[in-house]
């Protein structure tokens, strides 16, 4: 402690030269929190080494050498300043991190934790500044293993970070950290692949990009699946000049998962297969493994569940679900996905068949539930993909305005045939819930010729947009295929079906008419929902 702020020039370090003269090297000289240099051994010199720092970095009170894993003896520590400086007073630098060439590592020292801690591999090992690969040195970390294992560190601030520098073990189970993923915020970087693990370390991950653009975060992560996680130095490395920039927002991928690590929740636990494993964002085939601890499992019951709360409401593009690739695939058959209560899809398992798909035509929600009746139920990986760039507003193909008058509600409505319960008025009742076992569905017979519902809008209206909403929870396009929309004897248009499509809108363009039908030429028709909206002046 120098008793106040200097502006150093230089430090003169002495250490032993009868023996041990090695003990020096590596040793690491700071001022402040900015790392000057490295000391070497003095062998048989008797000249000092001699320690400067630039001239922005080593204005300073406090001088510290430290070793790792050695003793420490110093003959004389001399703090030179010069003359002319000695009465001045300046202001001390902070230091964001440890400068190598033409970045600075930002995560030096900074706060770290991980998800779990086995054999004293304490996370902040990580960001000690010692590049160290070997156990016994003392400057590794180490999780139990679980089913993810993660890393993280606080960087204190939002970074424009250009690319994430890691080491692992190099004594032994160098291989652990294989595959490990790696995140600034909601920002995943990269992948350690195979191939760059071959090329050895230390491994680079990009953060900047064309594909990624700009990467700002505050949050680093790096995690691994159902595995233990060592890393024995982490270097967070942001350009120089972007080091002292003010405080950016956080950035997040303009195309994301929305539901990777979100609350989740199901029906009953068996196996250790948690809820959470659905959303941990192992979407590769390894990952639908059962041993791979990234599978949901519930009891066998007669009604089960698993849910995702995505905490916000989104425009969904589509989802994504993995099933089980070692067994059991097919549990999956006869599943209902619903988005805040109301039925997107049933799934149906064909041979061998492991993912599934499921347009959303950006449909807007927060809350997704899977269900499924005397069953297993397991998830493997359940993913909702949101474009954030996505205008509502300009859409006109997948959104319809529902604000605009329903002239069919509750009128009297009429079909060619009845099929178990699906009567005509279930079409125009105002639910547009699409599992038919709820009982909003109507559903014309197995009769010969042709197959039609029709509503009797009392008067006569100029027909703008009608939208039909079919059955959801069987993905049968012979259901609706095919069917033709009417108003009175004039066809505004045929409805193609589309899988898992939540409503198809037809444009009748101001045709007037009495009544509004829709028509198949054979074969059974089902709907359970019709709304028909008056043309705009």
């Amino acid at each position: 402690d120098l008793g106040r702020v200097y502006q150093i020039d230089h430090i003169r370090v002495w250490g032993r030269t009868d023996s041990h003269t090695d003990r020096l090297e590596g040793a690491r000289l700071w001022i402040g929190s900015h790392r000057c240099g490295t000391l070497t051994a003095m062998g048989t010199a008797t000249e000092p080494d001699v320690i400067t720092c630039s001239e922005e970095e080593s204005a300073g009170r406090y001088v510290t050498i430290e070793h790792f894993d050695q003793y420490i003896t110093l003959c004389e520590v001399q703090v030179m300043v010069r003359q002319a400086q000695i009465d001045l007073e300046p202001n001390e630098m902070h230091s964001n991190g440890e400068i190598h060439g033409n970045y600075t590592n930002v995560a030096l020292g900074k706060e770290a934790w991980q998800s779990t801690t086995g054999w004293n591999g304490y996370a902040s090992r990580a960001v000690d500044g010692w590049v160290l690969t070997s156990w016994d040195s003392g400057s590794c970390t180490h999780t139990l293993y679980s089913e993810v294992s993660q890393w993280h560190v606080d960087l204190g601030k939002v970074y424009k970070i250009d690319h994430i520098k890691f080491w692992g073990r190099t004594d032994s189970h160098q291989d652990r950290i294989k595959w490990a993923r790696v995140y600034v915020g909601r920002t995943q970087c990269g992948i350690l692949s195979e191939e760059q693990y071959e090329e050895g370390q230390p491994w680079t991950i990009s953060c900047s990009g064309t594909e990624l653009g700009e990467v700002s975060g505050r949050i680093v992560t790096i995690e691994r699946l159902s595995e233990y996680l060592t890393l024995c130095e982490v270097q967070v490395m942001v350009k120089n000049e972007d080091v002292a920039e003010e405080e950016l927002p956080s950035t997040f991928p303009s195309y994301e998962n929305v539901a990777r690590g979100r609350p989740t929740n199901q029906s009953s636990i068996e196996w250790s297969g948690s809820s959470s494993r659905a959303v941990d964002g192992y979407s590769s085939d390894s990952s639908a493994m059962w041993n791979e601890q990234s599978c949901t499992h519930t009891l066998y019951e007669s009604f089960n569940y698993w849910e995702v709360d995505l905490e916000d409401s989104y425009y969904i593009d589509y989802i994504e679900i993995l099933g089980r690739k070692d067994c059991c695939g097919n549990r999956l058959d006869g599943a209902i996905i619903t988005l805040d209560g109301k039925t997107v899809t049933g799934l149906t398992y064909t041979n061998d068949q492991l993912r599934w798909e499921i347009p959303m035509n950006y449909a807007r929600g927060r809350r997704l539930r899977v269900a499924l009746l005397n069953e297993y139920l397991t998830i493997c990986e359940f993913s909702v993909w949101v474009d954030h760039n996505y205008d509502a507003s300009s859409d006109t193909e997948n959104q319809v305005d529902l604000s605009v008058d329903n002239i069919a509600f509750n009128k009297v409505a009429t079909s060619s045939s009845v099929y178990l319960g699906g009567v005509a008025s279930n079409a125009n009742d105002g639910d547009t819930e699409g599992n038919f076992y709820s009982g909003s569905c109507m559903s014309t017979g197995a009769e010969q010729g042709s197959h039609w519902w029709s509503v009797d809008l009392g008067d006569s209206h100029t027909v703008g947009h009608v939208i039909v909403y079919p059955r959801l929870d069987e993905d049968y396009a012979g259901y609706i295929d095919g069917a033709s929309v009417k108003v009175g004897d004039h066809v505004c248009g045929t409805i193609e079906h589309e899988s898992h499509k939540a409503w198809y809108r037809v444009d009748c363009e101001g045709m007037a008419g009495t009544s509004v039908s829709v028509i198949k030429d054979a074969g059974f028709l089902q709907l359970c929902e019709v709304v028909v909206q008056v043309a705009e002046d």
